[in-house]
């Protein structure tokens, strides 16, 4: 089973050895590449950009949020490296079962979309993951759009009707993604998650 490229979940099992027992950031610098990297690009981030290139405004954003909302949900459980579980999920096992709670959470209060997203947080999860990825529409008079322009730009823009401006939001998850493979160099909480989260996917 090939869990990040054609690196197989056999390959992952040696590196985790290799991790736990000698933790260096060289180390760490070669798993985010080849493990983080390799699984993210062609699965995540290769398919939205091809879809950014289309630039047709007819409605492309629905699926490129789509796919966000799956990346997000992965680096939510990736940073707390916790598995899904539909029934009597366990916590002593870093076992989870509701995604709202992950998800906002993490919006919440992981830069920087603590900052952009923070305060829609929920309203995000409802009305636009769930709505898109149960049935095929925003709820609650939200918008999809692109926005033009360099990064940092808004998020969701408020009020009656709001709009998630999904260039933007990509723009917010790469930046995230820049800090967090800095940190996983040397922040062991965050490398302890990761162990456990890639141990689970090549499970």
């Amino acid at each position: 089973m090939k869990i990040a490229g054609n690196l197989t979940a056999a390959s992952w099992a040696t590196r985790a050895a290799e991790l736990r027992k000698s933790s260096t950031p060289e180390l760490w610098r070669q798993t985010i590449q080849q493990y983080l990297d390799g699984r993210l690009h062609p699965r995540y981030l290769q398919p939205i950009g091809e879809m950014e290139k289309l630039n047709k405004f007819q409605g492309e954003g629905f699926s490129v949020v789509t796919i966000q909302c799956a990346l997000i949900e992965f680096l939510a459980a990736l940073r707390e490296g916790v598995k899904y579980k539909r029934e009597k999920p366990d916590p002593n096992n870093h076992e989870y079962s509701g995604s709202k709670k992950l998800f906002v959470k993490f919006l919440g209060t992981v830069p920087p979309f603590s900052t952009s997203i923070g305060a829609e947080a929920e309203g995000f999860y409802d009305d636009v993951r769930c709505g898109l990825l149960h049935e095929g529409q925003t709820k609650n008079r939200w918008l999809i759009k692109k926005r033009d322009g360099k990064c940092p730009a808004t998020v969701i823009s408020a009020g009656p009707q709001k709009t998630l401006y999904w260039s933007a939001l990509q723009c917010e998850i790469m930046g995230y993604l820049s800090g967090y493979r800095i940190a996983l160099e040397n922040d062991a909480g965050l490398q302890a998650a990761f162990l456990r989260k890639y141990d689970h996917l090549a499970s």
